[in-house]
């Protein structure tokens, strides 16, 4: 596991002198570099940026023997294919969802009543697996990609419509993902919010190590999605986790378009 940073600041000459001392090299003014912790130099780094107030994207990367050795991992799409439809005044959520239980302050609630609309055939390239802007907590797969991965763990699919006629689209469908976790995680001290609206909690998205194991021990389930919500602002999503096994098969079968971060050991 290596944690990287991406730190973003306004680099003034003094500073990036110093910087350059530590074999960073960035212009005057704003400027963006990466650094890992493993870094010898990340102490003195963090200690000459952190009065700047940089913007700090933090990520973990895993070898592969770590993401190999894993019970459960989180899946995350590695590209997004343009939005859900119709997008203007976020129209895609009454044509998609039931809305009763929606908050729109925070995004949680939402249930799908209605298949979605792209706005035209994916242009797949090397993948099969993607996921739209907006929509953090579904897959959608070309129709072999479903068939050869995810139907024989009793994924179901459904279809996606083109929007301008209402037709099912012949090169995508949905992964139906409808399995919610029976236990939930334990956040420990994981920041979150909480709606003023409607009073309901979502924590900030989750990019340091492992993501949280369950805080009771859960049965092979082959795709979950977690109780708790994600996100910030006005989007809420539940996060994807995916069985060993599921994540074989992906990988056996080259279904390009995710990647994965073990969940933390001590759940089943």
């Amino acid at each position: 596991m290596r944690i990287n940073h991406r730190l973003t600041l306004r680099v003034d000459g003094p500073l990036r002198r110093e910087l350059a001392t530590l074999g960073i090299t960035v212009a005057e003014g704003l400027a963006s570099f990466d650094a890992s912790e493993a870094d010898a130099a990340w102490p003195r780094i963090m200690a000459l940026v952190t009065p700047h107030k940089p913007i700090d994207i933090v990520t973990t990367a895993w070898t592969a023997a770590e993401i190999e050795a894993a019970h459960r991992l989180r899946m995350t799409a590695t590209g997004h294919f343009g939005y859900p439809m119709p997008d203007g005044d976020n129209g895609y959520l009454e044509a998609t969802y039931d809305l009763r239980d929606y908050c729109s302050n925070c995004g949680i609630g939402k249930v799908q009543k209605a298949p979605f609309r792209f706005k035209a055939e994916p242009k797949w390239g090397r993948r099969c697996l993607l996921q739209l802007n907006w929509v953090f907590d579904e897959y959608f797969a070309t129709p072999e990609c479903w068939e050869r991965v995810f139907r024989p763990f009793g994924v179901r699919s459904m279809a996606v419509l083109k929007h301008s006629n209402g037709e099912p689209l012949q090169t995508v469908v949905q992964l139906v993902l409808d399995q919610i976790a029976p236990s939930p995680l334990s956040m420990g001290d994981h920041p979150y919010r909480l709606c003023p609206r409607c009073e309901r909690r979502k924590y900030l998205p989750f990019q340091r190590g492992c993501f949280p194991r369950f805080a009771q021990p859960v049965a092979d389930g082959a795709i979950l999605k977690t109780r708790e919500y994600f996100g910030d602002g006005a989007k809420g999503f539940r996060e994807v986790l995916v069985s060993r096994d599921v994540y074989a098969a992906i990988t056996e079968k080259k279904a390009l378009g995710c990647e994965f971060a073990p969940q933390c050991e001590g759940s089943v």
